[in-house]
């Protein structure tokens, strides 16, 4: 156990715990934008409950630490509101070291060059296919049998399968690693990404910057020609990408979640989650790959009568089979991976 720890610890690089922190600033390209952005986080002022000249005001003084989006350039200031009425704001400029200054430079590039590199990777599950073989690999035959004018490649048949779903994470971890060291020749210093922080140590400084303006992380997108539902909208699967390390190549090791946004079989993932109640299953190439995906041990699943117990996470009907047959109404039928609840359908007979 103690070998597997050591050999993980060398490929999962952990952000310093006393990390000097600046804010990424998307407007701060010279000092008088940099502070008049680091006066706006000024503490806020108390006042005691005395009125006219006996009236005394005070605030905390704030460090703050500010990057320029793209220069890299670091700014730090002291951010206090005056002793006396009006009690205006004022900053003043505290030096910063130059290997601060340059690693604060080196880590806005990663964050840069990251989010380029992300971005610029996302492709159509063909071009994906082509770089490992069986990407989606879930039985294509069974579903070409049944209904010939179902496509064999969907966002739902790369879901439901853990396998396929873990071709697509490889591929795109090669993609992003590649276009990555394109840009960026800074990577053996193993910065790395966490949700919106950055963080880097260099020249035994801990630094890190936090992405605050952006109001989404950049993201994988993988796109699919067919959905199997009936819409002229393309499905995708959208992931957020994070970079916990990397490995003895200096290959990221990339952490990809994805996003309720996707749009699978014509809908987002979160209503097919249940988010806003079952959804009807009225394709035949939908519940042809749900049904593939259970014969193939890759779902399991519970249903119940509409109007019972059942719905989300509701009791297994023991007298009713997935695909539902039979004059027996709408059924509520629940899937489930590795025990997990994921979506929830409502068929009709």
């Amino acid at each position: 156990m103690t070998k597997v720890l050591a050999f993980l610890s060398t490929l999962i690089a952990t952000p310093p715990v006393f990390a000097d922190s600046a804010l990424l600033c998307t407007d701060c390209s010279g000092p008088n934008k940099a502070k008049a952005f680091a006066t706006s986080m000024a503490n806020r002022l108390i006042c005691d409950q005395d009125f006219g000249h006996k009236k005394t005001c005070s605030s905390r003084n704030k460090i703050v630490t500010l990057v320029d989006r793209d220069s890299g350039k670091a700014y730090r200031y002291n951010v206090y509101h005056e002793p006396d009425p009006p009690w205006n704001v004022n900053a003043d400029r505290i030096a910063l070291s130059d290997n601060m200054e340059e690693g604060f430079e080196v880590l806005t590039k990663f964050y840069r060059d990251l989010g380029s590199a992300i971005t610029s990777s996302s492709s159509n599950i063909s071009h994906l296919s082509g770089s490992i073989n069986n990407v989606n690999n879930t039985s294509s035959t069974y579903v070409q049998a049944k209904t010939t004018n179902c496509p064999p490649q969907t966002a739902l048949s790369t879901i439901t399968d853990a396998s396929a779903i873990q071709n697509v994470e490889d591929v795109a971890r090669l993609e992003i690693a590649k276009n990555l060291s394109s840009k960026n020749n800074d990577t053996n210093l193993h910065p790395i990404k966490k949700n919106n922080t950055y963080s880097l140590n260099f020249m035994g400084i801990g630094l890190s910057i936090i992405d605050k303006a952006s109001s989404r992380n950049p993201s994988f997108v993988v796109t699919f020609d067919g959905s199997g539902a009936a819409t002229s909208l393309q499905d995708y699967l959208l992931f957020t990408v994070d970079v916990l390390g990397y490995d003895a190549n200096n290959i990221p090791i990339t952490d990809f979640n994805l996003s309720d946004s996707s749009r699978v079989a014509g809908f987002t993932l979160s209503r097919l989650r249940g988010e806003n109640g079952p959804v009807p299953i009225d394709n035949e190439c939908v519940e042809t790959r749900l049904v593939e995906a259970v014969n193939m041990g890759l779902l399991t699943v519970k249903t119940s009568s509409v109007g019972g117990n059942g719905g989300a996470g509701g009791g297994e009907d023991s007298g009713v089979s997935f695909p539902v047959s039979g004059d027996i109404g709408c059924q509520i039928v629940d899937f489930f991976q590795s025990g997990e609840h994921i979506y929830t359908f409502k068929i009709c007979s």
